[in-house]
This record gives C-alpha cells, sequence and structure tokens, in this order.
C-alpha cells in the first residue's frame, strides 16, 4: 500500500505556472477592473490572448474584448 501512494506521488504533476498567471489576470479584471495591470501581466510573463482564453470560462466577452483592446492599444 505505501508503494502505491509513494509512486503516485513521484508521478504527480505539479499546477503549470501558466494556469497560475492566467488567474492573477483574471482576478485584476474581475475584481479591481484593471485591465492595464492585465495587460502587464501578460506583456511580462509574455503569454498570448489565446492562452489566457483556453484556461478560463470566467471573463465575459464583453471583458475579453476590453483587455484585446487594451493590450493592441499598448503595443
Amino acid at each position: 500500500m505505501a508503494s502505491y501512494y509513494e509512486e503516485f506521488i513521484q508521478r504527480h504533476e505539479f499546477e503549470n505556472p501558466l494556469n497560475r498567471i492566467v488567474y492573477e489576470i483574471v482576478n485584476c479584471i474581475k475584481l479591481r477592473k484593471d485591465y492595464n495591470g492585465a495587460v502587464g501581466l501578460i506583456l511580462q510573463n509574455k503569454i498570448t490572448l489565446e492562452d489566457v482564453a483556453l484556461r478560463t470560462v470566467r471573463l465575459s466577452l464583453n471583458d475579453f474584448i476590453t483587455l484585446a483592446d487594451t493590450l493592441i492599444s499598448r503595443k
């Protein structure tokens, strides 16, 4: 029984760091309406809007469009 748990722990993959960054981006938008802060995180971590869209369902279409507009205007 102990060997089963040891094997499971050794094969466990830790959370993808990209998921944590997308979570922070979504929190910037949903909690603070800080689109510039979210764009700063996107540019700092060199991720794409596709990464954000694939990893969250919490953003409404309007939030996503505003984020895209802010990102385009900053580049």
